[in-house]
């Protein structure tokens, strides 16, 4: 990819956080916010007197959490121009003295000290969309101390077939006609691309699998490039699958306590659902399933080519009877099913945005 492209790759994902709408989106998820909010100010000990960066710091929201949790100095560094309603932010909450609020890229920063944290909420949809991560491990190996902290530090996506009726059955039954050939239209259009919808637990097939598992403070930028995971599930009930569903957990040091979790998977109705919900690979047609019936296949994860802050994600059914250890390439030349689908996740979510702090 040349350096026009990047760049402009790099301006279009900025300009987009400078859209208020995106951070109230992402300020409104409370699951989110009390998940950060605990594991910083509930947790003053690793924070007091500590020199922070906040890399995508947005409207400020981590980088002030931060100061009031008692850090000595936040580096809050923001690209898009929601840096100029940071600093009103940092005055409007009398942090001033503490936090610097810098607008720039994090890869052309530069700072006049290492630090003991990073804090960022990089994450986007499954885990890894729009590539912030990759900001955030350049920030790590130029800016971070040896034995300092990052926030998240542990991370992990999770895959599990489900079922998600709302997608079709509408075309079975309008006010008693039958719409079946059209609502097969609609289902080829979505099964080129994922889908972020809420998931109910019940429609959860099987019990997740760990699809890939990282920890912030030592993984590189090349392991990011090419997921690729074979995946064994277990029904554990009667059922269809139209979907093959992603998710992920973060985890956040905690002193002398467990771990502070953020998660994304599946909840009941009366539980606050996160912003990025669940993603969907939506399948050609429904496959009925039976309790223990076993679901394997192959699930690869890879940057796109033309617009590295996105990935495809492809999808391959394998023989039912196979381990989910077995050889990747073998699993995907040889033992696919006619079903292959590129999901391309460059355009899958115009209207959704995730990965700034907010």
């Amino acid at each position: 990819m040349s350096a026009a492209e990047t760049n402009s790759n790099d301006e279009e994902y900025f300009e987009s956080y400078a859209d208020l709408e995106v951070h109230k989106l992402m300020l409104a998820d409370s699951v989110r916010n009390e998940a950060y909010r605990s594991a910083i100010c509930d947790n003053p000990d690793i924070f007091n007197g500590k020199t922070v960066l906040d890399v995508g710091t947005g409207t400020g929201f981590l980088a002030i959490l931060c100061a009031k949790a008692g850090a000595s100095k936040v580096y809050a560094v923001e690209a898009s121009d929601m840096a100029e309603l940071a600093t009103i932010n940092v005055h409007e909450n009398e942090v001033v003295d503490k936090v610097q609020v810098v607008q720039s890229r994090v890869e052309d920063v530069e700072l006049p000290e290492k630090v003991d944290i990073i804090v960022s909420e990089w994450m986007g949809f499954y885990l890894l969309h729009e590539s912030m991560l990759d900001s955030v491990i350049f920030a790590r190996d130029k800016f971070l101390k040896p034995e300092g902290f990052m926030y998240p530090y542990k991370c992990i996506l999770y895959s599990a077939p489900s079922y998600s009726p709302e997608l079709f059955k509408f075309w079975e039954n309008i006010s008693g006609i039958q719409m079946n050939t059209i609502g097969q239209l609609y289902r080829t259009k979505y099964t080129g691309k994922p889908e972020i919808m809420e998931l109910d637990p019940k429609n959860i097939l099987s019990e997740p699998v760990e699809v890939y598992q990282f920890n912030t403070k030592d993984v590189q930028l090349k392991e990011l490039n090419n997921i690729s995971k074979n995946v064994l599930s277990e029904c554990i009930k009667n059922g269809h699958v139209n979907g093959i569903s992603l998710w992920f957990d973060v985890f956040f040091h905690a002193s002398n306590k467990p771990d502070i979790l953020l998660s994304t998977a599946p909840v009941s109705s009366n539980t606050q659902l996160t912003h990025w919900k669940q993603t969907v690979i939506v399948l050609p047609a429904e496959k009925p399933v039976v309790k223990t019936e076993k679901v394997n296949y192959n699930l690869n994860i890879s940057k796109n080519e033309s617009n590295p802050r996105h990935y495809n994600i492809e999808l391959s059914f394998l023989d039912s009877d196979e381990s989910n250890t077995m050889d990747t390439k073998t699993a995907v030349d040889e033992k696919k099913e006619e079903f292959r689908k590129h999901h391309n996740a460059d355009s899958d979510y115009d209207e959704y945005n995730s990965g700034s702090d907010d």
